[in-house]
């Protein structure tokens, strides 16, 4: 079964792009329709929380109705103020003669923005470390599950290595701090903090 989800950042622009097609799977000319897109709290909701229209150019338009090519404009206005969550979406058209008809639904699903995020000081300090044995190019970090980890990679004092992290890796137990090369000096440690997912 095909899905129709849609995805987006909370207050992101998005064009919603829909094809409109018949249940042979024929074209549907769209000259002199009209297309409506509306957004909801669930599909069993009987009121909508967004609605656009293509009588709005500003809102949508029937780009090629040869073709049964219908789109709308998601402005940044219109999903900022939404609680990151699943939402349900419908896409109607009203055809010249009056006919109308719900050509698509799906599930819209609005994601985390970090700009619409709030200032959150880390819980503590780079207090917590771990050495790197001489000659590894990763370190272990034991770690709660539901925690991520802020790594700083700590070079000794008078190193010539030009080392870096190039990666971290969760697993069930801790994650894994690569770096880009293996250390081939004592002294180098990874210093870190971590923060709560949830």
């Amino acid at each position: 079964m095909s899905s129709n989800s849609v995805s987006l950042p909370r207050g992101n622009n998005r064009m919603i792009r829909v094809f409109i097609k018949d249940i042979n799977g024929d074209i549907i000319n769209l000259n002199g329709a009209e297309g409506r897109f509306f957004v909801a709290t669930s599909s069993k909701a009987t009121s909508y929380l967004l609605r656009k229209t293509t009588t709005d150019y500003t809102e949508g338009t029937v780009r090629t109705p040869e073709k049964g090519e219908v789109i709308f404009f998601l402005k940044p206005e219109d999903t900022e103020n939404l609680h990151t969550s699943q939402y349900f979406y419908q896409v109607l058209i009203i055809l010249k003669n009056g006919e109308r008809h719900t050509v698509c639904s799906d599930v819209l699903n609005i994601k985390p923005n970090l700009e619409y995020g709030e200032i959150e000081e880390p819980e503590n300090p780079l207090t917590d470390s771990v050495d790197i044995p001489n000659g590894a190019s990763s370190a272990f970090v034991v770690l709660d599950p539901n925690r991520v980890i802020f790594p700083v990679l700590s070079s000794p004092s008078a190193t010539t290595d030009n080392i870096a992290i190039s990666n971290v890796v969760y697993s069930q137990t801790g994650a894994t701090v690569y770096l880009t090369a293996s250390t081939t000096e004592e002294g180098w440690k990874i210093d870190y903090f971590t923060l709560a997912t949830a």
